[in-house]
This record gives structure tokens, sequence and C-alpha cells, in this order.
């Protein structure tokens, strides 16, 4: 969905869902530095084919999600670019949409079919969250965008945010993506450390570099906690099942949550 020259101006200085991981060195598409040139007015970028198409079909994408989550469409809002409540000149985010009464929401991603190969399985194939199936840059987003809605609305409650990835026709995906707190702090205490020197409004803003010594770009940033595990498979509960079985519940879980639990 297109941004406004408001929305572009107020994100032109902070991490958002869409850059946070070509920022942080997360991304296979950009560097923190062409991210970087791109979100200060350095680099220009005019859209192509994929993002013109985006732009028209995401509406749809985004109506055929609620319908496939049995969700009235009158529930959901785009709510527009949010600030982190607690980092508002830091993080902010514009998610596709919002639906409060559910206390979740849809990050819609319209991708031509190669981009299936991106993505390691179908959903709920590797237990019942799909944060391990999903590209790297994607899973960051989402999680960005359900820590600022869920702290603007007292987090509680705001465990799921889904990814719909569209891969044209029928082909309509929706990964549940769980609350992975490690990351989330791990992405904002590097995502700070990013922006006081590259992007903060009257500071340095230094290009960044392979060398830099931030915490949140170069070789010398170790923030990142490494990639999440897929949850254990379900199980039958028999004896010999139950002798050699995983722990039920994959690290970070929400507490009452697992998988094979309704």
């Amino acid at each position: 969905m297109s941004l406004t020259p408001e929305q572009l101006e107020l994100r032109r200085t902070r991490l958002t869902g869409s850059t946070i991981a070509a920022l942080l060195g997360r991304s296979p598409w950009a560097s923190p530095l062409e991210a970087w040139e791109s979100q200060m007015g350095l680099r220009e970028f005019a859209g192509n084919d994929d993002t013109d198409a985006g732009q028209f079909l995401e509406e749809g994408v985004g109506r055929l999600a609620l319908h496939k989550l049995g969700i009235k469409l009158e529930e959901a809002e785009s709510p527009g670019t949010l600030l982190h409540p607690e980092k508002p000149g830091v993080f902010a985010v514009t998610p596709d949409l919002v639906i409060p009464s559910q206390k979740v929401g849809i990050q819609i991603k319209n991708h031509a079919q190669w981009a299936v190969r991106q993505y390691k399985a179908e959903p709920q194939t590797a237990g019942r969250w799909d944060n391990a199936l999903v590209p790297e840059e994607k899973r960051m987003q989402c999680l960005l965008e359900l820590e600022v809605v869920g702290a603007r609305h007292g987090l509680k409650g705001w465990d799921v945010w889904f990814l719909a990835a569209f891969f044209g026709g029928s082909n309509l995906r929706l990964y549940w993506i769980r609350r992975d707190t490690r990351t989330i702090r791990a992405m904002l205490r590097a995502g700070e450390c990013f922006w006081r020197r590259h992007l903060k409004r009257g500071g340095q803003q230094e290009a960044p570099s392979p060398d830099c010594d931030c915490g949140g770009c170069g070789r010398g940033a170790r923030w990142w906690i490494g990639p999440e595990r897929p949850e254990p498979k379900r199980i039958q509960l028999t004896p010999q099942a139950l002798a050699v079985a995983p722990l039920p519940f994959g690290e970070d879980a929400p507490e009452g949550v697992g998988p094979g639990l309704p």
C-alpha cells in the first residue's frame, strides 16, 4: 500500500518494519549502506512493475486473508504510520491491517511465483507457529509491527501477527508469527545503537560501513541471536513415544501455548 509524503518524512529518520532488516545487516536484498542511502534520500527508487502491482493488489489480498481467518472486514483498520510509544523517535511501522478486537495484525506480501522458494515450507507444517518458515527480513518486519502495535495497546494479549504471502492465482499462504521476545529485545537494542550513529536527527548521521562499531551494523555487530528453530512436530501420545518425546513447548513460546494444544 502506498505511503503519503507525510508518512515518508516521518519514517526517514526512524527504523521501520520494511527497512530494519536491511539497516541491521539481515537482508539479502540490500546492505545497511544501500538501505541508509535510500532512507536518507541519497538513492532514488522510482518503483517497478512489482511495486506498482502491489499497490493495487494488496487491498484484495487483505480482504481474502480476512475471509480465510474468519474476520469481518469492518473489524479491520489500516492505521497509517505508528510510532513506538516508548521510543517514538527511533521506530515507526505502517501495518497493512490491524484488528484490535482480535489483538492481531496482518502484513501483506504480493510475490512473484518464483518467490515461493524463499519460504521453507507451507504454514503449519513445523508445529503451531511459522516463525522459522518465513524469510528472515519478513519475520523481523512482523515482529517489529507486533511490538509497536502491541505496545500502543498495552501489550497484553498481542502475541500473534499474520504474514499473508500471496503468490498469484489462489495461492495465498497465511503464516502465524508468534511474539518472540528475545528477538524483539535484540532488535530494539541494535536498532537504537544504529539510530544514534546513523539516523538521529541532529546527530552524526554517518554512513554505515562494514567496520562500523555502532553495535547495530558492520562486522563488529554481534547482536543477532541466531535463526529460530522449528518447533517439535506433533507426536502420538503412546507410552513408547512419551519415553523419547521432546519438551512440548518451543523456546520463548507464550505461557500455556504450544504445539498440539487447541
